[in-house]
C-alpha cells in the first residue's frame, strides 16, 4: 500500500486534520482514506515505534539493510518553536504532512508493523 496526502483541513473544532489515501498497485480502486490529527499520528506511532527500527538508531552504513523493511522515521514535532510558529503555519503544516507521509509508507512496508493491530486500530478508527 502506498500513501499520499489529500488534504489538510481544519475541523469544526479548528484542530488540523490530515487526509491520507492509500491505494495498492494490485488495486488503485481499492482505495483507503484516513483523516488524523497530529496527536492520532504521536499516539500511533509512538505504539509501533516498538514494531520497528528507528531510524536515528541505524547507522549511515547500514541504512541499505532497511530499503525492504525500513526503519520508521522520526515523529514531526510539537515544540515551543511550533507554537511560535503556528500550528496553522503553511511550513508547519507541509512538514508535518511529509513526516506522516514517510511515516505511513514506512510502515506500509513493514510485514509486521502493516499488519499490527496498532496501525490497524489507527487505519480504521
Amino acid at each position: 500500500m502506498t500513501f499520499s496526502v489529500t488534504k489538510v483541513i481544519a475541523n469544526e473544532d479548528d484542530a488540523i486534520l490530515y487526509v491520507f489515501s492509500g491505494t495498492t498497485a494490485d488495486d488503485p480502486t481499492n482505495e483507503v482514506v484516513i483523516s488524523k490529527r497530529y496527536s492520532d499520528f504521536k499516539a500511533m506511532h509512538s505504539q509501533v515505534s516498538e514494531l520497528m527500527a528507528k531510524e536515528r538508531n541505524v547507522p549511515l552504513t547500514q541504512q541499505h539493510l532497511f530499503t525492504t523493511h525500513p526503519a520508521l522515521p522520526e515523529m514531526s514535532k510539537a515544540n515551543a518553536w511550533t507554537y511560535v510558529r503556528g500550528c496553522y503555519s503553511d511550513r508547519v503544516l507541509e512538514e508535518r504532512e511529509q513526516q506522516f507521509t514517510r511515516i505511513l509508507n514506512a510502515i506500509a512496508r513493514h510485514p509486521v508493523a502493516f499488519r499490527s493491530k496498532p496501525f490497524t486500530d489507527f487505519l480504521l478508527g
